[in-house]
């Protein structure tokens, strides 16, 4: 079964975090097995950390998580955390050392695109997804270390077509 979190009024850009673990303590044990968030705005990064904590303890039938046009940040924060799942990293920068070796050929980092690809079909990212020019600088802020390793470890597609690999 699949659970598709929506507001009172149907829309799900205006989904909280508090809706989905909400709507997750109801079906935890259940055997649901999709987990659809794609288009909650209102998923904040501590939100969706959460959310996949919960998925993990109490929804262990998951197999499927999309977060197709979340914020950012949120985004960011499910790859970050799907990554380190996937690899079994302890540490950060064991999660970078694992994007080294996925990196294509003649670069020093794995394309967002791969990554992605290696995270399906458990967790369903944007393959043209871009945090901007400003997304480390903000994970460091932040004290974010997965994202920040996360950030360092893979390339983005710029505008142009061609790979940010900086």
């Amino acid at each position: 079964s699949t659970l598709h979190v929506l507001d009172s009024c149907g829309h799900e850009a205006q989904v909280a975090g508090t809706d989905v673990l909400c709507a997750l303590a109801h079906v935890a044990g259940t055997n649901l097995h999709t987990l659809d968030l794609g288009g909650c705005q209102g998923i904040s990064e501590e939100d969706m950390t959460e959310i996949l904590r919960v998925v993990r303890v109490s929804c262990r039938s998951v197999e499927n998580i999309n977060v197709m046009a979340c914020q950012d940040k949120a985004h960011l924060r499910a790859a970050a955390i799907g990554a380190q799942s996937h690899f079994g990293c302890a540490s950060p920068r064991e999660l970078f050392e694992h994007l080294q070796v996925q990196r294509e050929e003649g670069t020093s980092h794995c394309p967002w695109a791969d990554l992605c690809a290696i995270l399906l079909p458990h967790l369903r990212l944007d393959p043209n997804f871009d945090p901007g020019p400003a997304a480390l600088l903000e994970a460091v802020q932040a004290s974010s270390a997965w994202d920040v390793a996360l950030l360092l470890g893979v390339s983005f597609i710029v505008d142009n077509g061609e790979i940010d690999d900086d």
